[in-house]
């Protein structure tokens, strides 16, 4: 008994701490956090690049040639000189392998004794097109088997020249989500046998996430062109002013990274969050549409462009994804929706003590009903920061620190 009270003080010692700010991460505002926050809160002690190479798996059978630049699946290896552990890292919605959370990442994990492998987004183009199944991302769980499958490739590829001790599993953001699928998968396959997974501000309901991102782009239906066509001439300005410099990839933490050392208003920034995952959803639609003959290939791509007119995460589910699953398979939305969430391994996740989640209590993709199905499941497997918007604290020294820690220890524990 008097154990158990000990724990409950240390418990509610960890909660009060939040509740007087004892936590010092600088940026209250969850909008600034999730854009400035990556891109200026790297631990100077983390080295500023590391032996990483990309790597590629040939795509087998037919190809679209309108898809030349995706062909063949990449991915990145960082491997140490000698026997350590392996770490795979699944990137957050529409992110490539190599996009500037990823790599942040793999530094890292690299300091820190792992070899590193990166795995793109299920919504990344690349990913669509040489990985996914359906080539129509969007059942999350059936997209974690598509990446699970992947991975072994990957693996059966690498095992040949590096030494592994243990295998270790990583996500953000719905690469978080992933994450959580893949432990499931393989806690029935066994072929891992991670020894610890940690999920980074994953989203619990992917649908219902992704609703809260459209709604961030706040803008009249009626001319959606010309509301977002002015956010996208504020964008290539900025892009434009910062060309041949370190801004490579053309993802969504780096349009992001364009803008961190403004100071605009916070609608400003909502819609800016909520443009650059609007880029991603049009994306991925146009892909899946051409790739499963729902659209005309003898459309130009500045026509196919304009008949998405901007389309959202949910015009998308609804319009395409979720139409193409009941026309072929006869799904419900229901069924569908249901493999979209954490809900839907819930039993698993209850029991699986190798795995453990970090996230901020200001997280802009989850809602009060998220977080009581986060202590209702995880309990003390869970480390919820009070600031730090969607994946704006995840480089603040401290969590780099919790987060290292755990995956070593085992031990999810706040220490200043």
């Amino acid at each position: 008994m008097k154990i158990i009270k000990i724990f409950i003080l240390l418990f509610v010692f960890n909660i009060m701490m939040y509740a007087n700010n004892k936590y010092p991460y600088p940026f209250k505002n969850p909008y600034v956090a999730t854009i400035v926050g990556s891109s200026v809160m790297m631990d100077n002690s983390i080295p500023e690049s590391v032996p990483s190479r990309d790597l590629e798996i040939k795509t087998l059978g037919d190809f679209d040639d309108e898809f030349w630049y995706a062909k063949n699946f990449k991915y990145s290896l960082a491997k140490q000189k000698k026997k350590a552990p392996l770490i795979y890292m699944i990137a957050g919605t529409g992110s490539g392998y190599n996009s500037l959370r990823m790599k942040y990442l793999e530094r890292i994990f690299y300091s820190a004794g792992y070899h590193v492998v990166s795995i793109s987004s299920v919504f990344n183009n690349n990913f669509v097109l040489n990985v996914s199944r359906e080539k129509m991302p969007g059942i999350i769980y059936d997209d974690s088997k598509d990446t699970y499958e992947i991975m072994k490739k990957i693996q059966r590829n690498i095992e040949k020249d590096i030494e592994i001790s243990d295998i270790y599993l990583t996500g953000y953001s719905l690469g978080g989500t992933e994450a959580a699928m893949i432990g499931e998968i393989d806690s029935v396959e066994k072929y891992f046998d991670f020894k610890r997974i940690l999920l980074l501000n994953p989203a619990i309901d992917g649908y219902k996430s992704s609703k809260k991102i459209d709604d961030m782009l706040d803008v009249d239906r009626e001319n959606t062109m010309e509301e977002i066509g002015k956010i996208i001439d504020k964008l290539i300005v900025k892009i434009g002013q910062n060309i041949n410099t370190e801004y490579v990839n053309f993802d969504i933490e780096t349009i992001m990274s364009l803008f961190a050392k403004e100071k605009i208003p916070d609608e400003e920034m909502r819609n800016m969050i909520g443009l650059v995952f609007r880029i991603v959803s049009i994306d991925v639609s146009y892909i899946s549409s051409i790739s499963n003959g729902l659209q005309p290939k003898s459309k130009s791509l500045y026509e196919s462009f304009l008949s998405l007119n901007f389309i959202s995460f949910n015009e998308y589910v609804n319009k395409i994804a979720y139409p193409y699953f009941k026309n072929k398979y006869g799904y419900s939305f229901e069924e569908v929706s249901k493999k979209a969430t954490l809900e839907y391994i819930e039993e698993y996740l209850k029991k699986a003590d190798n795995i453990a989640m970090v996230t901020n209590r200001d997280e802009l993709i989850l809602d009060s009903e998220d977080f009581v199905f986060i202590e209702k499941v995880f309990g003390k497997r869970a480390m919820i920061y009070p600031y730090g918007g969607h994946c704006g604290n995840m480089f603040f020294p401290i969590n780099i620190k919790i987060m290292l820690n755990y995956l070593k220890t085992g031990e999810l524990k706040y220490e200043i």
